[in-house]
């Protein structure tokens, strides 16, 4: 049996698609879904929140460097001091 140029051609490259699709289907992935620095930064946001609907100043005092400043959505800036006295004071303290 003798093949033709166009013959051997078309079986070259149905033999490195499928020997490529195989290879990709045997490995497995060690790449989680989602980037282990955004899931720290997931739960350390989501603690933020929780700490704040709850008034609790701990968390700002454990995680907030003392030269932190961090800017609102009001285009206001609040170094850590600030932040901590306005959680401090029961009257201005109302996260909604």
């Amino acid at each position: 049996m003798r093949l033709t140029k166009s013959t051997f051609v078309t079986l070259a490259v149905i033999l490195a698609v499928a020997s490529f699709t195989a290879t990709a289907l045997g490995q497995k992935s060690n790449v989680s879904p989602v980037p282990m620095p955004l899931l720290r930064s997931r739960s350390w946001r989501n603690a933020s929140v929780k700490a704040d609907i709850a008034g609790d100043p701990s968390f700002v005092e454990k995680n907030c460097a003392g030269n932190f400043t961090g800017g609102s959505s009001w285009g206001s800036w609040e170094t850590k001091q600030a932040i901590l006295a306005d959680m401090n004071d029961s009257k201005n303290n109302k996260t909604i």
